[in-house]
Parts: C-alpha cells; structure tokens; sequence
C-alpha cells in the first residue's frame, strides 16, 4: 500500500510538468507568431503604396531647360534676354525727344539763327562769331512805333556796302531782327559804320511778344517800352 501511494505520487507529479510545458511551448508559439504576422503585415502596407504620378508640366519642363540651354533665356519683345531687361540690366527705353540733338530748320544764317532762339528762349547765348557775317548783324536799337503792328529798327551798315536792310521772323512769343548788308563793289570808298532807322512791319500786332536781337540774344523791345 505505500509503495501504491508513492507511485500515485510520482504519476500526479510527471502530470503537472507535462502540463506546465506544454503551456509554455504554446505561449511562445503565439509571440512568435503575432510577430511574424506584425512584419508581414508592415512589409505589404509599403509594397501596397502608390506612387505619385509625375505631371506633364514635369517633364515638358524638363526638355524645356535642356534645349535652352544654362543660363539662357528667350529672347523678349524688346530684345532682351528675359523680354523684360536690356543688355545692360535695365529696362531697355526709346531715347527721349529732348535728348536728341536739337536741329534747326531754314536755309540762310539768320533763319537757322530765328529758329534756334525760339526753340531754347530764353537761354540764349550771343551767336558764334563764326557763324555772323554779313547776312547777320547786329541790330542797335528798336522801338515800338505808333503803329501796333509796326517796329522802328536801327541797323548798321559800311559806307562801301551797296545795300543794308533788316530781318524778321515771327513766332507766338518773339518777334526776332537781324541786320544785313550786301558789299559793294566800288574800287575807292570811305570805310565808316552808319546807322540808319528802318521801320519794320508785321503780320501780327506786337502785343506781348519780346523783341530779339538774333546776333546777340538780347532783348531789344519789351511791352513796358513806350512807343516813339
């Protein structure tokens, strides 16, 4: 009877250890497993990912920058590089009309004169020396006559001159004289300067317009002047 209950004793003890691990080897077997399943799971969510598609601005783009070339634009409207900027990094502009070079119109010295004075009045400076002769003399004097459309104009001559008279030329603002003098062709004569008063008419009344000397830029005539 013992040896019966110790026997018994040992089967029930055998039992519990078989039981023990045969737990253990399942709990193992279930970590292992989820771990496994975890790291299949992972590696497909990432094959499974879409790509972004690439757009056609993407490559038309890029065929765009190889054909240009580095560093090299289109050329612009105005013949820039960008169509924006000139050659000199500013914008490219069109001269403007007071800084091309002022040309005065007329055939003889005194009209060129006229015309030069009236573009740049009042800076005037006297005319070049080389430009005076004898188609542009100096005026001495002039006054306002009785007449509104009519000026008294002193001018200057040689006594072997075979004529003398005076210029005029009229604009909105100025009423510009000048002296000439033709030479004359005498073998003897007396070389004296006389002055003679010569009454110029004009096509318009005087009004408030300012008479000019044309050989010294000077004003000659001023509405505050009293008439002669």
């Amino acid at each position: 009877m013992r040896h019966t209950r110790s026997r018994t004793r040992h089967t029930a003890v055998a039992v519990v250890l078989a039981v023990t691990t045969a737990l253990t080897a399942s709990a193992c077997g279930d970590d292992g497993s989820n771990q496994s399943g975890s790291d299949s799971v992972k590696t497909s969510e990432q094959s499974e990912q879409p790509k972004e598609p690439k757009g056609p601005d993407d490559s038309e783009g890029s065929k765009d920058a190889e054909d240009d070339g580095p560093g090299k634009d289109a050329p612009g409207e105005d013949g820039g590089p960008d169509g924006v900027q000139g050659e000199d990094g500013e914008a490219p502009t069109k001269p403007k009309k007071d800084d091309q070079p002022f040309k005065p119109s007329g055939d003889t010295p005194f009209e060129k004169r006229a015309d030069a004075i009236a573009h740049f009045w009042p800076n005037v400076e006297a005319a070049d020396g080389r430009a005076t002769g004898s188609d542009l003399q100096p005026v001495p004097a002039a006054q306002k006559a009785k007449g509104a459309d009519t000026l008294t104009v002193t001018v200057g001559y040689g006594a072997c001159d075979a004529d003398h008279g005076v210029h005029v030329a009229e604009s909105d603002d100025l009423v510009v004289l000048g002296g000439w003098r033709e030479e004359g062709t005498a073998e003897t004569c007396t070389e004296q300067l006389l002055t003679e008063k010569v009454t110029v008419e004009l096509d318009e009344p005087l009004g408030d317009r300012a008479v000019v000397d044309a050989a010294t830029g000077e004003t000659l005539v001023t509405p505050t002047l009293t008439l002669e």
